[in-house]
């Protein structure tokens, strides 16, 4: 690279961290920013249908529509998530104006803008131009899945309700950093009316900020301490939901993303990471925003101790419904304005602390993020000390002999770190969640893994060395990439392209006419074709992985699921914890199922004796058993459909009642 142009490079990016550039405030830069910011979006937002969560949420709202047809289903018979939450109702109204298809394109529109106006508008608040878009690269290719699994993630790629309440809730925690207090709460409390979990964050952050003068540390520590000792088995009677272990059991057993000690050490190193940046925030932020900072870091440490104390001691179930540890939400997307804040603050003073952070990011999946909360408690304890004593390595330059080692270092981390991205490449290839129209295997890598941070560098690098060149260089790799993600716009599965054509059109509804209101269906199909018998019949589900997601909120549905499964697959310890004398097979009901095998004529005939089911649908066709009436949603895949009713009553007349699961084992 000549000197010259090296020169220009380097006071250009020395420019911009001070945030004085001026030549990104004219009008031509801002649209090439948000041209780049678009195209991120582009990429990493394909539309999926309504899929995941979303199957739920829409079910919720059917529920309102329509309680009869829902009354007997599994997840809805002893109560759901829908009681706490208003968004059900506030849906189930556009479903039945609009119909299901229209409403989930436009709230999901809605929500996005909602979501993504209130992200840009906080970040703009904490960082410099053009720092907020550049940190917004991040927010919109990065993984955004926090917790113990890829299960949960902000700004979500389907229609939920977690989706508008973390929109509302970005927005309130914008305007209380502006100031406008009565607007910032009242916005806070509909985004946890929307959704309790998520919700009750933005209204956390906001709360704090309203209340400089109140000492909210000690009051943290007295209220974890008091919820720990009611937890106490020593005191029942102050237990609403008693958590035997029985049900503990169970719950953990299906559900072990709900309970952090059974995290991973790549989950807790996740979490640490999260909690980490704003605690060093704490420490060398300027005070006009260090209390916003402060007041993350302490809802984050309080979220996690919460649900920890509460899955430690696991004598209430409330403690585990409430899962605290959902603040993650908003400490993950808040990592990369801290990282911004970062670099621009200490790049120059602290040298050293960004390149430890820098490798603690590396090393995320192997305990680097409980490396990073080790050094942001060092720090903040040293800045609150009478006569700091921070490490010199900390500021000024590298010592030669320390930097040599820091480049080995990362060397080393930067390989393992790369082996991380190809495990979780072929983990998205081997569960895809649906087609892809134009796949070139190199850049999915790219979009879909931490590897995206290369896309999102380079395209900084690009608008930061704006000559004629590196212009023409950015256009086109905006150009390419833009039509790549508009190709791949549209990855619905088959099952959810099904779906949508046929959704709000009654008379293509399989079975139409077959199955009455009330009745409960068995899907005997791949979990994601529950979707069928929810949204297309409009009709109580018997069992489906899905369904069982509610089993930490009710004693009744974990038990009731786990009778369901046990018939289905015809094995009385499915989805029970596996005992001494078990073998290492066992079926948990929320693994992951790659492939399903129908059920046999031996089995159906077995399912259809439990006399909550009233009809079963299946790919087999058994003519003694069937009503000979098919389905077909197109292609060569056909259904038919099972009278359990008929089948139950011919049972009695010869006097057969279906085998025991112990001899449906014995036969294998």
């Amino acid at each position: 690279m000549p000197w010259t142009y090296r020169s220009k490079l380097q006071a250009r990016f020395v420019t911009i961290s001070h945030g004085m550039t001026q030549t990104t405030r004219h009008r031509p830069a801002q649209i090439t920013l948000a041209l780049c910011l678009a195209v991120l979006f582009l990429l990493t937002h394909p539309y999926t249908g309504i899929r995941h969560d979303a199957i739920l949420y829409t079910a919720q709202a059917l529920y309102n529509l329509h309680p009869v047809n829902f009354a007997g289903d599994l997840f809805f018979r002893f109560g759901s998530q829908d009681s706490w939450t208003i968004y059900g109702t506030l849906y189930s109204k556009l479903i039945s104006t609009f119909g299901i298809r229209a409403s989930n394109l436009a709230c999901l529109f809605v929500a996005q803008v909602l979501w993504w106006s209130g992200a840009w508008r906080l970040i703009r608040k904490l960082l410099p131009p053009p720092w907020h878009w550049f940190s917004l690269f991040f927010v919109a290719c990065m993984p955004a899945d926090y917790g113990s699994s890829m299960i949960f993630s902000y700004d979500e790629i389907f229609l939920t309700a977690r989706l508008p309440a973390e929109g509302l809730g970005l927005w309130a925690i914008a305007l209380t950093l502006e100031r406008r207090n009565a607007a910032a709460f009242a916005l806070a409390a509909i985004a946890t009316a929307i959704h309790p979990l998520i919700g009750a964050v933005s209204l956390a952050i906001v709360a704090l900020h309203m209340t400089p003068r109140v000492k909210w540390l000690p009051i943290f520590l007295i209220a974890l301490t008091a919820f720990a000792i009611i937890e106490l088995p020593l005191f029942p009677s102050l237990h609403l939901q008693p958590f035997d272990p029985e049900w503990r059991g169970v719950a953990q057993y299906n559900q072990p993303i709900l309970f952090p000690t059974l995290w991973t050490i790549n989950a807790w190193s996740m979490a640490c990471w999260a909690i980490a940046l704003p605690a060093i925030m704490c420490s060398i932020e300027r005070p006009e925003n260090r209390r916003f900072w402060s007041n993350l870091t302490l809802v984050g440490v309080a979220g996690l101790a919460f649900s920890t104390v509460a899955d430690a001691i696991g004598q209430d179930a409330i403690g585990i419904q409430l899962q605290t540890w959902r603040v993650l939400w908003l400490l993950t997307l808040m990592q990369w304005p801290a990282i911004a804040l970062l670099i621009g603050r200490a790049s120059r003073t602290r040298p050293m602390l960004i390149w430890l952070l820098g490798l603690c990011w590396l090393l995320l999946d192997v305990g680097g993020g409980i490396i990073a909360l080790s050094i942001a408690v060092v720090l903040f304890v040293d800045a609150h000390r009478k006569t700091p004593s921070e490490s010199a390595a900390l500021r000024g330059a590298i010592p030669l002999l320390c930097r040599n080692l820091l480049i080995c270092t990362t060397l080393v981390c930067v390989s393992l770190w790369l082996v991380w991205q190809a495990f979780y490449h072929h983990e998205r290839v081997l569960y895809p969640i649906g087609s892809i129209q134009f796949n070139v295997g190199l850049l999915e890598a790219l979009i879909h893994t931490r590897l995206a941070i290369v896309i999102a560098a380079m395209l900084i690098v690009l608008n930061l060395a704006r000559d004629r060149i590196t212009s023409c260089v950015l256009y086109v790799m905006l150009i390419a990439l833009g039509a790549y993600g508009l190709v791949n716009s549209d990855q619905r599965s088959d099952i959810a392209k099904v779906l949508e054509a046929r959704l709000d059109h009654a008379n293509l509804a399989p079975f139409e006419g077959q199955v009455p209101a009330g009745g409960i269906v068995y899907w005997d199909g791949p979990p994601d074709e529950l979707v069928y018998a929810w949204l297309l019949m409009k009709r109580s589900s018997y069992f489906s992985p899905l369904q069982a997601g509610g089993m930490i909120f009710h004693r009744e549905t974990a038990f009731e699921a786990i009778r369901r499964f046990a018939r289905i697959k015809r094995d009385d310890r499915a989805g029970r914890p596996p005992g001494k004398s078990d073998t290492a097979d066992e079926l948990a009901l929320l693994s992951r199922q790659t492939s399903h095998t129908p059920l046999s004529s031996t089995a159906l005939n077995y399912v259809c004796q439990d006399p909550v089911l009233d009809f079963v649908v299946s790919r087999s066709k058994y003519p003694d058993l069937s009503t000979h009436r098919a389905w077909s949603p197109g292609g060569q895949v056909e259904y038919w459909l099972y009278d359990c009713r008929l089948i139950r009553s011919l049972s009695k007349q010869t006097g057969t009642t279906g085998k025991s699961t112990r001899s449906f084992n014995a036969q294998g």
